[in-house]
C-alpha cells in the first residue's frame, strides 16, 4: 500500500462518500487535492464529517471543497458541519469568494454615487 492510498483510507474512515471525494480531489486537482485531503485529516474532518462538507455544504463541488479545506480554519469549517442534526449547513458563494462580492458591492455604491453626481450637474 502506498502513502496516498493509506492517506485516503485514513481520511475517509471507510465512508464511501468520503472515499469518492478523496479520489475526485486527487484525480481532478492533483497536488492541491492531496494537500486538501491531508488538511482534512489533520483537522479531524474525516469520514462522515468530510462527506457532509463535500455533499451537504458544497453540493459535491470538489474544487470548492478543496478551497475551503485549504483556506478556512478548522473551526470555521466545523461550524458548517452540524453534526448533531446529521447534515451540513450550505456554504454560499459569498462565503467562498468574499473579495469578489465585496468588489461588486463597492463598485455598485461607487456607480450610484457617480450617477447621483451626474444627475445634479
Amino acid at each position: 500500500m502506498n502513502d496516498l492510498t493509506y492517506l485516503i483510507m485514513q481520511t475517509s474512515q471507510g465512508n464511501p462518500g468520503a472515499v469518492s471525494f478523496c479520489v475526485e480531489a486527487r484525480n481532478d486537482l492533483g497536488h492541491d487535492g492531496i494537500i486538501a485531503i491531508s488538511k482534512a485529516n489533520l483537522y479531524g474532518i474525516t469520514g462522515d464529517k468530510l462527506y457532509m462538507l463535500w455533499n451537504d455544504c458544497l453540493q459535491r463541488n470538489t474544487p470548492a471543497t478543496c478551497k475551503v479545506l485549504l483556506e478556512w480554519s478548522p473551526y470555521r469549517i466545523l461550524e458548517k458541519i452540524n453534526y448533531e442534526n446529521g447534515y451540513g449547513i450550505p456554504i454560499t458563494e459569498h462565503e467562498l469568494f468574499p473579495k469578489l462580492f465585496t468588489r461588486r458591492q463597492d463598485y455598485s455604491v461607487f456607480k450610484d454615487e457617480v450617477m447621483d453626481h451626474e444627475l445634479h450637474l
